[in-house]
């Protein structure tokens, strides 16, 4: 029986016994805080920075007004073209077709459809 007893006594756990809690802080301490407000206050300040002044916002400005101006210089640039065409090939009511100006060396022909051929003409023939 003592040796059952003894075995019993082995066997059982102790009903009051002490366990250690090891200290594990998952939370965020003081200074991991504070380091992290000065690591965003600093990149706050350099975003301010970057649209202020001489940054985002003047860049953005400057740009406008450049393309304002690229686009006045592009439409009076196609308006001389325009008009220079115009010039060069002017509509004649009486051919009834565009008639090239002529230049100095050049020669006026025209194309006779009856007899298949090119024909040397002055500027006043129809």
């Amino acid at each position: 029986m003592q040796e059952k007893l003894m075995h019993e006594f082995k066997n059982e756990k102790p009903k009051s016994h002490i366990t250690l809690h090891t200290s594990h802080n998952s939370g965020i301490t003081l200074v991991a805080l504070i380091i992290t407000v000065i690591i965003l206050l600093i990149l706050a300040v350099v975003a301010i920075r970057a649209i202020q002044g001489d940054g985002i916002i003047a860049h953005a400005k400057n740009a406008s007004s450049s393309y304002k101006n690229a686009q006045t210089n592009e439409q009076l640039t196609l308006e001389q073209l325009l008009n220079g065409v115009n010039e060069e090939n002017a509509y004649n009511t009486i051919k009834k077709v565009n008639s090239p100006l002529l230049k100095t060396g050049m020669t006026p022909v025209k194309y006779d459809s009856t007899n298949n051929y090119w024909v040397v003409t002055t500027e006043e023939d129809p």
